[in-house]
């Protein structure tokens, strides 16, 4: 997949303008976490954790002049061992192997992946919360800046919030298919 592709996949999958979308690309390639090309035919290759970045960054709701800072703060939030942007990259892969299995697995599959999401809670307590699903009940991992502990229950300490429904996630992981075709 282009880049062009994936920032176009990703501005229709979180609903908002290529324009958005392509200012945080370009803010995110001049902090040397996207791939730059010479453009046309030559954009570069876009991998599955640029795609993760790309969704943090729309998630966050920063201002574009500070998007990099937030999203490489985002991505290093903690879980036990695990870190939110390798998790988000993991789960996009897993979607796209889901979404390629075929016949009545990828129904079901595709089915159950309506159950995950990508939450980023901004605040005094912020955290990257998904929920993943592959099979029955999806689980869900809450990372936190040094992976103490999220609490929820202090609503009024989450100053903003931002979603990507399964349904969303799903349609990534397809329009990705597709361009790898």
């Amino acid at each position: 997949m282009r880049l062009n592709q994936m920032a176009e996949a990703v501005a229709d999958s979180c609903g908002v303008t290529s324009g958005r979308i392509t200012t945080l690309v370009r803010r995110l390639q001049d902090a040397d976490m996207l791939p730059k090309g010479i453009g046309g035919s030559h954009a570069p290759a876009a991998e599955p954790h640029h795609i993760a970045l790309l969704l943090l960054a729309e998630l966050s709701q920063q201002p574009g002049h500070s998007v990099a800072e937030g999203v490489r703060a985002l991505a290093a939030y903690e879980h036990d061992d695990h870190l939110a942007g390798p998790f988000l990259t993991a789960m996009l892969r897993a979607m796209v192997v889901n979404h390629v299995s075929g016949g009545a697995c990828r129904q079901a599959e595709a089915d159950v992946s309506l159950l995950s999401c990508v939450t980023v809670h901004g605040g005094q307590h912020p955290a990257v919360v998904m929920r993943f699903a592959t099979e029955g009940d999806p689980v869900e991992w809450a990372f936190t800046p040094g992976g103490r502990r999220w609490e929820p229950e202090l609503e009024a300490s989450i100053t903003t919030a931002a979603t990507l429904p399964g349904a969303a996630l799903a349609e990534l992981a397809r329009t990705t298919v597709e361009c790898l075709r």
